[in-house]
């Protein structure tokens, strides 16, 4: 499997169906962390091949943060494409919940469940109301309590075997992938 961003433009039409609160940018981040390191544990497998990297805030996908971030420049001709893809799907605009501003997300296409597997939205939905009614700034602070989190070096990579607790099965299998994704990202 490769990074998909159908599979991210879904998740967040995903997570904004099933009413999550605070979804802006940073919570978005945790989210993905959060259902690919369940996905990881339960199935040995991640649902959304990005690399995760530890920034102060907590763990990022950091192709998705950066397609993201790229979707108001003109010039990004990196990303263009998933971008592109993703503007069809959702478009950002500016949230104000309780005087706390942020970057949320609006649905433009309808959500299509058939981008993912039967386990990835038992995982979507199980991180959905986990974490449903807390903060962007609750689930970074959760995130760092995390061995992976706080066992990788600030800007280093957290390794999916971290994320599945070691799980020598996968290891081998997730290292390949990694590489794959390396190959995308450059």
């Amino acid at each position: 499997m490769k990074y998909d961003i159908e599979k991210i433009a879904n998740a967040i039409k995903f997570f904004i169906l099933n009413d999550v609160k605070h979804l802006g940018k940073t919570k978005l981040m945790k989210l993905l962390f959060f259902a690919d390191k369940e996905h990881l544990k339960r199935f040995g497998i991640p649902i959304f091949y990005d690399k995760y990297f530890k920034l102060p805030h907590g763990p990022v996908p950091s192709l998705t943060l950066n397609i993201i971030d790229s979707l108001n420049e003109v010039e990004n001709y990196d990303l263009m494409e998933y971008a592109n893809i993703l503007k069809e799907h959702i478009e950002i605009n500016q949230v104000n919940q309780n005087g706390f501003i942020f970057n949320g997300f609006k649905i433009k296409k309808p959500f299509n469940d058939e981008v993912f597997s039967q386990s990835e939205l038992e995982v979507l939905k199980l991180i959905a109301n986990k974490y449903k009614d807390i903060t962007a700034n609750k689930i970074s602070e959760l995130s760092h309590l995390l061995p992976e989190y706080k066992n990788t070096p600030l800007s280093e990579i957290i390794d999916y075997s971290k994320m599945a607790n070691n799980q020598a099965d996968y290891i081998e299998f997730l290292e390949q992938e990694s590489k794959e994704l390396e190959s995308i990202l450059g």
